[in-house]
């Protein structure tokens, strides 16, 4: 798998998730994809946050509320403008 730099994302918002809705936000991500959209990614280094990536020029409001309709119960999800992790590396699930 290719390594993917946090810094990629600076220009994102990102949405970091739980292990137990992964499946679920795969789903509901394929309506909104052409292969260039939103990406779920985990990070490469210590226990490898997952995190749901939208482009700047989607409309990252309203997905993130479709999101969180379908997130698991009780499970982490809480959204930023870029990534953070300065010098860490991600990869595509």
């Amino acid at each position: 798998m290719q390594e993917i730099p946090s810094d990629t994302f600076s220009n994102s918002y990102c949405i970091f998730i739980d292990e137990s809705s992964v499946g679920k936000f795969k789903n509901k991500i394929k309506e909104y994809n052409n292969n260039d959209g939103i990406k779920i990614i985990r990070g490469n280094f210590s226990d490898g946050p997952l995190c749901v990536v939208i482009p700047n020029w989607m409309d990252f409001v309203k997905i993130e509320k479709e999101l969180f309709a379908v997130k698991e119960n009780n499970s982490g999800f809480w959204g930023q403008y870029g990534i953070g992790y300065s010098g860490k590396t991600w990869k595509e699930l």
